[in-house]
């Protein structure tokens, strides 16, 4: 039995995105801004996670004769956004953006009881295509709600467990807290 393959353009393969990618306090999607060192948030181990998922209703469910999930009748309420990974180095920077209410002076980190407008930032990932080029994650006023959790091991590396959620500004609620990018090389 002969197998089928279908057939793929020789670009395709220039668009895999390769490694981890990088977690970055600023990008520039432009590309007139190199990347410098100061802006790598963490390194990170076990790859990077992007999540951006809708939350639905259907407003026609639970109407007698009209079918579930039609399409006319979906309607999106919101979006979570979100990113996740595990930072192998660790700063008063790194522990603050994971506790998220909390203020750094010199190298003491102090939990804050609540949210202030500074602890809500942009966050970006970025990630190389093996043809040049680059796809890029923004998330906008990310912060922690699910604490810290810094894990070490007897002979290993530490490592802290960070998890950020984009959240929606009230100045204009009809943008997603989460926008992407993709730039391939030119030819």
């Amino acid at each position: 039995m002969n197998k089928m393959y279908h057939a793929i353009s020789a670009d395709s393969f220039k668009k895999l995105q390769f490694q981890a990618g990088a977690l970055l306090k600023k990008f520039d999607p432009a590309g007139t801004t190199p990347i410098a060192a100061e802006d790598m948030i963490c390194l990170t181990s076990g790859g990077i996670t992007v999540s951006c998922k809708p939350n639905t209703i259907d407003l026609g469910e639970d109407l007698d004769e009209v079918p579930e999930n039609t399409y006319q009748l979906k309607h999106i309420t919101s979006w979570d956004c979100s990113l996740s990974t595990t930072c192998m180095t660790v700063s008063a920077d790194t522990i603050k953006l994971e506790l998220g209410a909390a203020d750094v002076e010199t190298n003491k980190i102090t939990v804050r009881e609540d949210y202030t407008e500074a602890d809500f930032q942009d966050i970006w990932w970025h990630g190389n295509l093996i043809g040049g080029g680059y796809a890029a994650v923004k998330l906008m006023k990310a912060v922690s709600d699910g604490g810290l959790e810094l894990k070490t091991t007897k002979d290993g590396k530490g490592n802290i467990n960070l998890s950020l959620k984009g959240h929606y500004d009230l100045t204009d609620t009809s943008k997603v807290p989460m926008e992407f990018y993709v730039k391939e090389a030119a030819e």
